[in-house]
């Protein structure tokens, strides 16, 4: 299985030199490489394959812990849904968990969040 990975330490670093346009260009495909990893790490969680996942989420304790929180609030909102449909109480409280996990994922990385 192939390893999954990203590094907010690297995308820190190059942000710092890029002029406005470039940024821009930058972010986008940094949030696109970001979704890719978001998509297959749900994909796996909802395989059941919670063990053995080849992960490498490399930054600060903060990147790492707010990307760990929002992937949670993904999983947590999806299955809300899929058991108690979108007008639950329980998967009111899962969004509100989400775009909370969200905004500190948000503020932490200076990235947006591939999901909406």
């Amino acid at each position: 299985m192939e390893k999954v990975s990203f590094n907010f330490n690297e995308v820190r670093t190059q942000k710092e030199n890029l002029t406005e346009e470039q940024l821009n260009e930058f972010l986008f495909s940094q949030t696109a490489a970001l979704g890719g990893v978001v998509k297959t790490l749900l994909g796996m969680m909802g395989m059941g394959n919670n063990f053995g996942i080849p992960v490498g989420i490399k930054g600060s304790r903060q990147d790492v812990s707010s990307f760990t929180r929002a992937l949670k609030g993904e999983r947590r909102y999806m299955d809300a849904v899929k058991n108690f449909g979108l007008n639950n109480p329980a998967t009111y409280r899962s969004k509100t968990f989400l775009n909370n996990a969200i905004g500190g994922f948000q503020n932490a990385t200076g990235l947006k969040w591939p999901i909406s």
